[in-house]
């Protein structure tokens, strides 16, 4: 009885719900006194609030981006000269044993460890997210490739990419190392809902990239593009972040002439 009722009162404890609830009953509170124009601001508030955190609005638009790289089940990963893992799924971490702290586009690195492991190229390539120290900053494939190196967790050579500001600093810097090296293409790793934008920059270069996307929020989750909620949570607010962020990143990269 008393985990029913904590379960029902729960989602108004999150921060999203309870601010939501109070647009809630200032809005009826208004309304019993016959102010209804003023009663307009928070409803129209606790309308948007739940349409972004309790509809399944910010799920559809995340699965636009990232249905066309889902891979079948069972797919086979082609073999390619080199994999590369874009940057920007970790932080540095004094207190963690490992000397990082993984953020939710982890699986880029789970995936890039996975296919190194399985030998699906010749080199792998870390990528270049930039990571503050006590001493300034670091690479973050440079954190990643030290860490693997001293497991002994992969035998392929491995290169980080430096200290890079975005994904076409990335990726030309990705360039000059494949033209140093003699690779002629790559799989190419970072989440879905990133990839249109980043397979579109490699392309632009004439880097020949396989697109091997990972770290799905939506597509391939059983239900959760059609998961609606009574009471609004934080998914929906973060899922609309990445939407935006993505869609805004296109925007501006195709005005510089990246895409």
């Amino acid at each position: 009885m008393i985990s029913d009722v904590l379960r029902l009162f729960t989602p108004f404890l999150q921060p999203i719900g309870f601010v939501w609830l109070l647009q809630m009953l200032w809005t009826v509170y208004l309304l019993k006194r016959k102010r209804i124009r003023e009663a307009l601001f928070p409803a129209a508030m606790a309308a948007l609030i739940w349409i972004i955190g309790g509809s399944p609005l910010p799920a559809y638009l995340i699965a636009t981006l990232e249905e066309p790289y889902a891979r079948p089940p069972g797919a086979e990963v082609p073999h390619r000269d080199v994999i590369v893992m874009l940057g920007g799924c970790a932080r540095t971490s004094q207190n963690d044993p490992n000397g990082f702290n993984l953020h939710s586009s982890g699986d880029r690195f789970i995936t890039a460890l996975a296919l190194a492991r399985q030998n699906k190229a010749r080199a792998l390539v870390l990528g270049g997210g930039n990571l503050r120290v006590l001493d300034g900053r670091v690479s973050e494939g440079k954190v990643f490739t030290d860490w693997l190196t001293n497991l002994g967790l992969v035998t392929m050579p491995m290169f980080n990419l430096g200290v890079r500001e975005d994904t076409r600093d990335e990726a030309e810097h990705l360039q000059a190392l494949a033209k140093e090296k003699g690779w002629q293409n790559c799989l190419l790793i970072t989440s879905a809902a990133h990839m249109k934008r980043a397979d579109a920059i490699f392309k632009k270069l004439g880097v020949d990239a396989t697109p091997i996307a990972c770290d799905f929020e939506v597509a391939g989750l059983p239900g959760e593009k059609y998961l609606t909620r009574l009471v609004p949570g934080l998914q929906g607010f973060s899922l609309l972040g990445i939407y935006l962020h993505e869609r805004v990143g296109w925007f501006v990269y195709r005005l510089r002439g990246w895409v």
